[in-house]
């Protein structure tokens, strides 16, 4: 092994400095081990979104989609599991699951305070694709007005691309 730590949080963290650096194919290995000896907690599931996240920028979507859905079952409190479990489902080719990432955005809003403008932006596109596109409208407007208030300009972009997504829906 290459390296050679046997304390769970020392492979976490290598892992995020090393998914943090790109370098994504050497971290997943480094999660899955401290996933693996890891108990059931809080913490835990936040290890299996990170691993998820990982999974799914190198679209291993079943991949993440399991592992959000497994840290779902772990903290039911974990926002970040619901809603990268519900942009996956929300944005997947050919889903027939939309309603279910409708229920998952709706909990990670809930659970965040719909304080969140990414979660907003997870919850708009899961509107949208359930044929509720007036209300993706007035989601995203919350988005970028939290995007806008905090100075953050990446998120600000990304929710004006979304809502010229939502307006070219039929």
């Amino acid at each position: 092994e290459i390296y050679p730590f046997e304390v769970p949080p020392a492979h976490k963290r290598l892992a995020q400095v090393l998914a943090a650096q790109g370098r994504v194919n050497e971290a997943i290995p480094l999660y899955e081990h401290a996933m693996g000896t890891m108990p059931a907690t809080p913490d835990m599931a936040r290890v299996i979104v990170e691993l998820a996240d990982l999974y799914a920028m190198r679209g291993r979507i079943d991949e993440a989609g399991r592992h959000y859905m497994m840290a779902t079952r772990i903290d039911d409190r974990c926002a970040e599991a619901f809603d990268g479990l519900a942009w996956l489902l929300a944005t997947r080719r050919g889903s027939s699951q939309a309603r279910e990432a409708l229920r998952n955005a709706k909990r990670a809003c809930e659970l965040t305070g719909r304080d969140n403008p990414g979660m907003l932006n997870t919850l708009a596109i899961a509107q949208a694709v359930n044929a509720q596109k007036n209300d993706a409208q007035q989601t995203l407007t919350a988005a970028l007005t939290l995007a806008e208030a905090r100075n953050d300009q990446a998120m600000a972009t990304f929710t004006r691309m979304n809502m010229e997504q939502v307006r070219s829906m039929p």
